[in-house]
């Protein structure tokens, strides 16, 4: 299985150059840059890869900016534009580790070039005492990451493990779950049942792509996940840093309908920007949810 993943944070400015001491940037950036923070604010989208970046930049759901379409900055193209009548930023993040499962513990995409084999793994087996069966790796502790709020004491850091949404976009969410999702890829090709969006309880990120049943089923005993993705929570964080709303819209689908779980994707974030032009954007903060 796969998960596909759209993130939206409320954005105030166009930061990114700001990060990274050794980032060169010529005038003509800045220059860009700041015409794009004029026509602002945006709702910014953070895609994990090209194939489901593709359908939301289609012309007929993506129409660019006249006076920037995109800015290039540290290797990643940002692209300036409207989805339903919403001003947006779109930006491609990328994948991360994984956690093999099946015939020949066969990684996710490997076939297809995004993993290798060649740096090497770990099998757990191999450090178990023959004795009593007790691993030697002993536990994985799972801890809180550290942030930094804007509103905080500089360099105080504060802890956080479960990030809310917003809750106003949580509960605008509720209107999706009647949006009819495509089910065929074409005449002849079609998902077993129809397709259909819902709300989840509890969404988690893992630092690998948790395609281990084994992996998943753990985290969901333990933590209650019922979806995990590798990409949701660094957008949380920085959200949470800023003070700034955020919602997840996620696709899963079986790695045959990859494709169409990307353009059901786009269907459910369009919707969503439809139903957001009737609410101001600017003074939603974080909630409780």
């Amino acid at each position: 299985m796969t998960l596909k993943l759209l993130v939206f944070i409320h954005l105030l400015l166009l930061i990114f150059m700001a990060v990274g001491c050794n980032a060169q940037h010529s005038p003509e950036d800045f220059d860009q840059v700041n015409l794009i923070n004029s026509a602002g604010p945006y709702l910014g989208l953070v895609v994990p890869n090209s194939f489901e970046l593709a359908p939301l930049l289609d012309p007929s759901t993506f129409i660019p900016s006249k006076n920037v379409s995109h800015i290039d900055l540290s290797g990643r193209r940002f692209h300036v534009g409207i989805i339903a009548d919403q001003k947006v930023i779109v930006v491609m993040t990328g994948l991360a580790m994984t956690y093999g499962q099946g015939e020949d513990d066969e990684l996710a995409w490997e076939s297809n070039g995004d993993y290798t084999r060649d740096i090497g793994y770990i099998h757990f087996a191999n450090y178990s005492t023959e004795e009593s069966c007790d691993n030697l790796l002993n536990n994985v502790w799972f801890n809180p990451d550290e942030i930094f709020p804007k509103n905080g004491i500089p360099e105080v850091r504060e802890h956080a493990f479960w990030v809310n949404v917003s809750e106003t976009y949580y509960n605008l969410a509720e209107q999706l779950q009647n949006v009819t999702l495509e089910s065929c890829i074409n005449s002849t090709t079609c998902l077993p049942t129809t397709p259909k969006i819902v709300k989840v309880e509890r969404g988690c990120s893992a630092s690998i792509l948790a395609a281990n049943a084994a992996y998943k089923n753990l985290l969901h005993e333990k933590f209650n996940c019922t979806l995990i993705d590798m990409e949701s929570a660094a957008v949380a964080l920085v959200s949470l840093s800023m003070g700034k709303p955020f919602i997840i819209i996620r696709a899963l689908s079986g790695l045959a309908f990859s494709n169409l779980a990307s353009k059901n994707a786009v269907i459910a974030l369009t919707k969503f920007f439809e139903l957001l032009s009737d609410k101001p954007t600017n003074g939603i903060e974080m909630y409780d949810k």
